[in-house]
């Protein structure tokens, strides 16, 4: 069976300003090896950021590529639109990570950063907040299911 995906990301914001960048965003996509796929297709589980100011809140969870990240309040530099931020070296013989961030036309942003020559770009979205009554909602529609499950058996 082949999956086809068609992304297409908007174009980048040259002259973006910091306080666009601010609030909580979370992954969707990512672009690597000459493709585009969903984040699970690449064995990646979450990523998340929160931005406010220059400081950037980085969650990467997923797949040996990877490895998993959990950083508050990280320093970031902004400069010509990009917000740039580096992850300390993992172990005692790899190296500091930097990645940078944009803006897109679209109101979505771009975390890119290069391993082995290589450039991985991971498309986000703003985070869509839970609300208490989305909360209700679920929990409504789990104890549904549930019972459903419970009456089948």
């Amino acid at each position: 069976m082949i999956i086809l995906f068609h992304f297409v990301p908007a174009e980048i914001v040259t002259d973006a300003k910091i306080e666009d960048f601010a609030g909580d965003w979370s992954g969707s996509q990512v672009s690597a090896y000459g493709m585009t796929a969903p984040l699970e297709m690449m064995e990646i589980e979450k990523l998340k950021l929160g931005i406010k100011d220059n400081l950037v809140t980085f969650t990467l969870g997923g797949g040996m590529l990877f490895g998993k990240y959990e950083i508050a309040d990280l320093e970031g530099e902004f400069k010509d639109g990009v917000l740039t931020f580096t992850t300390p070296a993992e172990y005692e013989y790899s190296e500091d990570s930097v990645w940078n961030i944009r803006l897109h036309e679209d109101g979505t942003l771009s975390l890119s950063y290069t391993v082995m020559d290589e450039e991985f770009i991971f498309y986000l979205e703003p985070a869509v907040e839970e609300t208490e009554e989305s909360a209700e909602d679920t929990a409504s529609e789990e104890t549904t299911e549930e019972a459903t499950e419970e009456a089948a058996e």
